[in-house]
């Protein structure tokens, strides 16, 4: 009896009896759970000395600079979703012609959007009143216009070589992508070191380190993978095939319109938080969102390999497999719920022991914060399968109407009822609830065959 016992156990550790699709899965999130895991751990421990190096008002400063640059994700105008999904196509029917197409197509389309970028944006940087714009004291303007320029500059950079992750995830193996972001978040800690025993007091420095360091092993794995594993598919100005453009940004161009409003619905707040409050109120809302985002980031080491895994399923026909990845990752989001009180009602003692005194944290974003990340991880159920089967129009709609509403309702809640940066959570969370109805609604029709008109597209 025993013996069985433990046969079935090995049985099911070995991951014997699944698909391809399903070791695949499982092997990514077990390296996930490892890399994600240490990054947390890293981040968490990063984050006060940062906070002690630049002190509250800076490091709100720089909290907020960061989501301004993130907004331009949006330059790579869908293209990485778009060659995430095609590529996932191509090789579930081991087409590798096309597949090394649509790779060199986007790496050309890509370079010249950032090359272009660097050049037309670069000067306006030094033009606009960002004192004014973020509320912080004038003598800080050429800091600012500095460190926003190191910023976009490398951000273009990262734009373009970034998409080595892209043809990871497309080869459902994005654990070995964040296993390359772990050792440069490694390394920008040992930067982060450096720089607090040794160096004075610079957001410059932080820009140039936290930048640098990703790019830099970005442009390392390139050389290796494409000079490897991925030498079959490695672009070529010789590949770019105009032909296949189409393709990728028919569908790339809805994960773009969608991708910009997820980016003002997610990226916004800190920025109405430091025009409205303050750039030091920034910080007790990046802390609760950092403290209760481990349960997101845990969510996300599941639901991640699942987009290209979607993709080579439905390509397939496979809903029975559908069904069933849908059905596990309901079973992981109730342990989510759980896990969010359980980190609500020892977030006292826990902001204690992490932060200190330097920054108090109301119970009331606390709770908000976590009920962001439930209702976020719920839709992403769902957005994960419509995005890899590329029935994203729905989507696209809700996400457009969330972006009108979210900024006018932070400054109602936030500055109009007095909830301060807890009203700023408050109203995203309102955002994303017809998401969390519809998506799940749109699964059912396309998974039962029955979607039609917007459901189907």
């Amino acid at each position: 009896m025993m013996q069985k016992v433990i046969s079935q156990i090995q049985h099911k550790i070995s991951g014997r009896g699944l698909s391809v699709r399903s070791r695949k899965l499982r092997k990514n999130v077990l390296i996930s759970m490892g890399v994600k895991g240490g990054n947390m751990l890293i981040g968490y421990i990063r984050f006060p000395i940062i906070l002690s190096y630049l002190g509250a008002t800076f490091h709100g400063l720089w909290l907020t600079l960061g989501s301004m640059v993130h907004w331009m994700r949006f330059l790579n105008i869908g293209l990485g979703n778009g060659l995430k999904n095609k590529l996932a196509e191509a090789i579930a029917l081991e087409d590798f012609e096309s597949a090394r197409r649509y790779v060199s197509t986007t790496y050309v389309a890509i370079g010249a959007i950032s090359m272009g970028t660097m050049i037309l944006v670069l000067p306006f940087i030094f033009l606009i009143n960002w004192t004014g714009l973020l509320n912080v004291d004038t003598q800080y303007e050429d800091i600012i216009r500095l460190t926003i320029a190191v910023m976009v500059g490398f951000f273009c950079l990262r734009l373009f070589f970034s998409l080595i992750y892209t043809i990871l995830s497309a080869h459902q193996l994005p654990a070995y992508a964040e296993a390359i972001s772990f050792l440069a978040s490694l390394t920008f800690f040992g930067g982060v070191l450096l720089l607090y025993y040794y160096a004075k007091s610079s957001i410059v420095y932080i820009a140039l380190i936290i930048n640098g360091i990703p790019l830099l092993y970005m442009i390392i794995f390139s050389i290796i993978l494409f000079n490897g594993t991925y030498k079959h598919i490695r672009p070529s100005i010789k590949y770019f095939d105009r032909k296949v453009f189409p393709e990728l940004t028919s569908l790339g161009l809805k994960f773009f319109v969608v991708q910009i409003a997820v980016i003002i619905l997610f990226s916004t707040d800190n920025f109405i938080i430091s025009n409205l409050f303050g750039p030091e109120e920034v910080v007790p809302y990046a802390v609760a969102r950092k403290y209760m985002g481990v349960l997101q980031m845990g969510f996300v080491i599941l639901v991640n390999p699942y987009w290209a895994a979607f993709t080579d399923a439905f390509t397939k026909n496979d809903k029975l497999w559908i069904k069933r990845s849908i059905t596990t990752l309901h079973k992981f989001w109730a342990l989510l719920v759980v896990g969010m009180l359980i980190l609500f009602f020892i977030a006292p003692f826990v902001y204690h022991l992490w932060i200190k005194d330097k920054v108090t944290v109301p119970w009331q974003l606390t709770i908000l914060m976590g009920v962001f990340v439930l209702i976020r991880s719920w839709n992403s159920i769902y957005s994960y399968f419509l995005n890899g089967v590329g029935k994203i129009k729905l989507q696209l709609y809700i996400s457009l109407t969330s972006t009108v509403f979210n900024i006018p309702l932070s400054i109602f809640f936030g500055k109009y009822l007095g909830m301060g940066p807890s009203g700023v959570i408050l109203a995203t969370i309102v955002c994303l609830l017809s998401g969390a109805v519809l998506h799940p609604i749109q699964y059912n029709r396309i998974i039962n065959d029955t979607a039609k008109g917007i459901w189907s597209k």
